[in-house]
């Protein structure tokens, strides 16, 4: 029987109850060696995410925050809570393409007792399209089909119908519903379970959006419901305001040549992010300032390749501000390449200026 999920998004302070979660790792945070997110691949297993899988052949992808080999591609929101999260394509891009996740319970569920079920689900800011059919499949075995990427042959107990959730749109909430269980339930599996035909969709952002609909995922919880709730302390901790030393302001112009790349590539390094997290900072204290981003060559090499380098090596700065929670209205990019010497120093030449704007 299939059930529908109202969307109800709940925001909890202090205190609250909850019952024993039977999900493992329900936030994606148990991770080993992280390996990067590739296409064609299980990047749960890939990256060593305990107890989360994909069923199928396609490549369902894992967040970290500030991890530069697990970069947020698809735009905001950052992970629900903690550091991780998990995403997956459920429609649109190539025809019948589906990802799924699938994980483990601590106990088969027993029958005849009812669980609550919630999800923390955002569609994902660069997304276009946003679907009805977002289902949660419970199984006693764990479904494995790796010749196909397209939808599984299951139907899900529970569906989440999120066209008429506006606020989901590069925005968390919490989805609800509760789940009466057969016994023996060991398994859960997330995704959508209809075919294209079937799946019905509705276009956000103006139709300016890429044409998919992709989401992420966190916190799932499937809980008994009952009397046996333990009250939980809620620990709020207050990040340490990073300081701006760069005294960045409308109007001003910054030229870092400390932003450093790959040797000829646009992939950054890690010691780049401490004076981007810096500029970062500054932009979510002053949440109506607007960066450009330019990036800039030495001159070996073509003038074709610098140009593109330039313009690729811009790009990836803003992908990074993206990814930590930065919208991509705020931020323009330019290249280019040689074109634009700041002196005989090479090292220096080689650099990504930032222009200031209201």
């Amino acid at each position: 029987m299939k059930v529908l999920i109202v969307a109800t998004c709940f925001f909890f302070a202090g205190n609250f109850s909850i019952a024993q979660n039977l999900v493992l790792n329900p936030g994606f945070e148990d991770h080993g060696e992280i390996s990067g997110n590739g296409a064609g691949s299980d990047n749960m297993r890939g990256n060593r995410v305990k107890h989360w899988f994909s069923p199928t052949d396609a490549s369902p992808d894992y967040f970290v925050r500030g991890n530069p080999y697990l970069v947020n591609q698809y735009g905001p929101p950052l992970s629900y809570s903690g550091q991780a999260m998990a995403g997956i394509a459920v429609y649109g891009g190539r025809k019948e393409y589906r990802e799924y996740i699938i994980g483990e319970f601590s106990a088969p569920l027993e029958a005849g007792v009812t669980y609550d079920v919630s999800m923390a689900l955002a569609l994902a800011a660069f997304s276009g399209e946003m679907i009805n059919a977002f289902g949660i499949c419970f199984t006693h075995d764990r479904i494995v089909d790796k010749s196909t990427s397209a939808s599984l042959k299951f139907v899900p107990q529970l569906i989440i119908d999120s066209t008429d959730q506006e606020n989901l749109n590069g925005k968390w909430m919490t989805f609800h519903a509760t789940y009466t269980a057969r016994g023996g339930e060991k398994f859960i599996t997330i995704g959508n379970f209809s075919t294209d035909k079937k799946t019905k969709s509705k276009k956000v952002n103006a139709g300016k959006g890429a044409p998919y609909a992709y989401y992420y995922l966190d916190d799932i919880s499937v809980a008994p419901q009952g009397d046996d709730t333990v009250v939980v302390e809620e620990e709020v901790v207050v990040p340490e305001k990073q300081i701006d030393t760069m005294r960045i302001a409308a109007g001003k112009t910054l030229v870092i040549d400390n932003v450093y790349f790959e040797i000829d590539k646009s992939v950054l390094k890690e010691e780049s992010f401490p004076v981007l997290d810096e500029i970062i900072a500054a932009m979510i204290d002053q949440p109506e300032l607007k960066v450009e981003i330019d990036g800039h060559t030495d001159s070996d090499g073509s003038k074709e390749h610098n140009q593109k380098l330039s313009e690729d090596r811009a790009r990836s700065v803003e992908t990074y501000f993206i990814s930590k929670g930065i919208s991509a209205s705020r931020i323009t990019t330019n290249g280019f390449g040689s074109s634009k010497p700041i002196g005989a120093d090479k090292n220096k030449n080689r650099r990504v200026e930032f222009t200031f704007s209201n």
